[in-house]
């Protein structure tokens, strides 16, 4: 029984990360042919960062989470003070870090990263949630919505609208609220 279930969740897993992943990767192939070396440069440099800075912000909580159990045991209250808190002694310096250490970005862009930053890292925390209350219809149904308003919104940028750093990120955000809001359908902290 509990083989069936580990090989049940694999499974789910795999498939909840395996069509972001693809459309994640054809977005970069549109972009690394159609942007300037200097465009596309810098678009895959605040990804590393942002990926870099996630593990920073998370605070580990998504570790704790898949090796203790979900949420579900504590008052909404505890859980978003704590979050607030790993998030602020951590996202701090990590600003401090992009405003004063890190060149060749305006100001409107860094803080688009920071909030960036923070929406992937909370997301983390939920997305751990999902996978410890075992909803994987969720987590399917939530990464799937994400990945395809993810690939729709930097190829209407890039052919449509007009490539912009700041707009990219702006959609990403955008769509980050729309993912925030699905995951709240199964009773997450928020």
């Amino acid at each position: 029984m509990i083989y069936k279930n580990i090989i049940s969740n694999g499974i789910h897993l795999v498939i909840s990360k395996l069509i972001p992943a693809l459309l994640l990767m054809l977005v970069n192939i549109f972009f690394s042919r159609q942007l300037s070396f200097t465009d596309y440069g810098n678009y895959q440099t605040v990804w590393s960062i942002v990926s870099v800075c996630v593990i920073i912000t998370s605070f580990g909580l998504p570790r704790y989470i898949l090796l203790f159990g979900n949420f579900s045991f504590y008052k909404k209250t505890e859980i978003k003070k704590t979050i607030i808190t790993l998030f602020l002694l951590t996202s701090i310096p990590i600003g401090i870090y992009l405003f004063f250490f890190v060149n060749g970005f305006p100001s409107s862009t860094k803080i688009l990263i920071q909030i960036l930053l923070v929406s992937q890292a909370f997301y983390f925390i939920q997305e751990a949630n999902i996978i410890a209350k075992q909803k994987n219809k969720i987590l399917i149904t939530t990464n799937f919505i994400y990945a395809l308003l993810f690939f729709i919104s930097q190829l209407t940028i890039l052919y449509v609208v007009g490539y912009s750093l700041n707009l990219c990120f702006e959609a990403i955000i955008i769509i980050s609220v729309i993912r925030y809001k699905n995951n709240n359908k199964s009773n997450l902290p928020g």
